[in-house]
Formats: structure tokens, sequence, C-alpha cells
């Protein structure tokens, strides 16, 4: 992906979070972890319920 798409997502994902992160980087940077290990773990969870034995 090139940059200026990456910084595109982050500039688009700032300005909707703003009221959660008041702005500041670090801050969007966690939620964006925690959202991605979360949906990672989901998936995972998820799979391993589902999948057939």
């Amino acid at each position: 992906m090139p940059d200026s798409s990456r910084d595109q997502v982050a500039t688009r994902c700032g300005a909707v979070y703003e009221s959660a992160t008041g702005g500041q980087g670090g801050r969007l940077a966690v939620l964006l972890l925690v959202f991605g290990v979360g949906g990672t773990v989901g998936n995972l969870v998820v799979g391993y319920f589902w999948s057939p034995r």
C-alpha cells in the first residue's frame, strides 16, 4: 500500500474518532490497536468454535 493511502486512512480515522481521542495521535494508535487485536481474537475464537469437528 502506498504511503499516501496509509496516511489517508489514518486521517479519516482521526477525524471520526476525534471526540474519543481528544485529537491525540497516540490515543488513536492505541484505539486502532485495540480494535485490531479484538477483531483478530474474535475471529480466532469464532473459527475455533464454528469449525467442523
